[in-house]
């Protein structure tokens, strides 16, 4: 295997000027860089990995992790949870990792988790993009300073970010249509549900999927006040009683955004005896109990542990390897989960 003196040599410059251009370092010049990269090529150079990790291990890299917390949010305790054993894992690489938890949307409390964000002069940040004014200015910070930015769950476009870890919501959707279709024969009544609002990215995205697959693939569906959806509130499901008083006709329910998951029980309760097939998204404790006593039909996953942990692990082989992720949107698996294989 040539080494970088071997390169060196024939290239006809020094050892440091070849590092500086294998580790992507500035201060070489165009055609000289240009001259080391062809012979690295036609020697089919491969650095010393031991070398690589030992010299990232230097740099003392600092990471930041922002994501949710509460009880609202029980799909991100699994996505946290393989964050930090994430960072167990590149805390042995020389990587700190620091975690930033939103429990709450207050102004003042996103201000202040804002601005230590920027205190802490992080080298990479991974985070779910809240459009709310103090994260939105953290962002663009980030942004102006070059700090390299992954965003996982949630994508947001508008600020340029290495790349995104998360479900494809649209495809969500359209699986979720499917399994609508499957458990009522493909000639049901269905609603959509949602909890606080329909202008959720996620809502939007899936409700959007499930639309068209239904529409395109399953004609004999009818999809409940075109699409509309019933919209209830943490702790509140006076909207979702009064739902299936209004409407005997439903088949089955999509509940697209759950909160606590209560919802369900909810819904079942609501339902009486009727048949009636409920299709939610994710898959923590509570789901998985309602799917094994029959409350629930099916559930859509969307790899959490993937969400926490990959975007770490990219940032890291970004700043310390300058390695670029393979794409510009890293799709997590839409795994189907129902009584009989969890």
């Amino acid at each position: 295997m040539a080494t970088i003196k071997q390169i060196a040599e024939l290239a006809g410059v020094s050892r440091g000027t070849v590092d500086r251009v294998l580790n992507n370092r500035p201060g070489v010049k165009p055609d000289t860089a240009e001259l080391i990269r062809k012979i690295a090529a036609e020697v089919n150079y491969r650095p010393d990995l031991a070398g690589k990790i030992l010299a990232a291990r230097k740099k003392n890299l600092r990471l930041g992790f922002l994501t949710l917390e509460g009880d609202e949010f029980t799909f991100f305790h699994d996505v946290t949870q393989a964050a930090r054993k994430k960072a167990v894992e590149l805390q042995n690489l020389g990587v700190e990792v620091r975690f930033y938890l939103v429990r709450e949307f207050t102004r003042p409390g996103l201000e202040v988790l804002a601005a230590q964000v920027e205190a802490d002069q992080l080298d990479g940040m991974a985070m779910v993009p809240m459009m709310t004014p103090a994260i939105i200015s953290l962002m663009h910070a980030l942004e102006a300073r070059g700090t390299p930015i992954i965003f996982f769950n949630i994508d947001e476009p508008s600020v340029k970010r290495l790349c995104y870890v998360g479900c494809d919501y649209v495809r969500a959707g359209r699986v979720a249509a499917g399994l609508a279709a499957l458990t009522t024969g493909g000639r049901g009544t269905v609603g959509l549900l949602t909890l606080h609002d329909s202008d959720n990215y996620s809502y939007q995205e899936r409700a959007l999927g499930f639309t068209r697959e239904l529409s395109e693939r399953y004609p004999a569906m009818t999809l409940l006040n075109g699409g509309a959806p019933t919209i209830f509130q943490h702790g509140d499901y006076s909207a979702v009683h009064a739902l299936f008083r209004e409407h005997p006709e439903l088949d089955a329910i999509y509940i697209v955004n759950l909160g606590d998951f209560s919802v369900c029980r909810e819904a079942r309760i609501a339902a009486g005896e009727r048949p009636l097939s409920i299709i939610t998204n994710d898959l923590v404790a509570a789901q998985r109990e309602m799917l094994q006593n029959g409350v629930i039909s099916a559930t859509l996953g969307q790899q959490p542990d993937v969400q926490g942990a990959l975007p770490l692990q990219l940032l890291y082989q970004a700043l310390a390897f300058g390695e670029a992720p393979g794409a510009d949107k890293l799709y997590t698996d839409l795994n189907i989960y129902i009584s009989q294989n969890i």
